[in-house]
């Protein structure tokens, strides 16, 4: 599939409210696939619209690294989840 196709497909899961528990972001292409995950996620907690408005108390929140609901493990690119990230996360 192709990035648009993917980003499509994203959107219209989010568009339709049939957004799953899960989803993996793999590839060659790390770098974009961490900017889509974070796309996505940005667009599931956004409260207006389903394309992330920007404007709203959650975007802007996500904007700032400060969302309740949102949490990283691999920040560091580190190619396996150690024990105490899920920890943490949990806690």
């Amino acid at each position: 599939m192709k990035n648009e196709q993917i980003r499509e497909v994203l959107k219209n899961a989010v568009r339709t409210k049939k957004v799953v528990n899960g989803y993996i972001f793999s590839g060659t292409g790390k770098t974009e696939n961490y900017k889509y995950a974070k796309e996505f996620a940005k667009m599931i907690l956004c409260e207006k619209e389903d394309t992330a408005c920007n404007k709203c108390k959650s975007c802007l929140m996500f904007n700032d690294d400060n969302h309740s609901d949102y949490y990283e493990i691999n920040k560091d690119k580190q190619e396996s989840i150690k024990i105490d990230e899920i920890r943490e996360m949990r806690s």
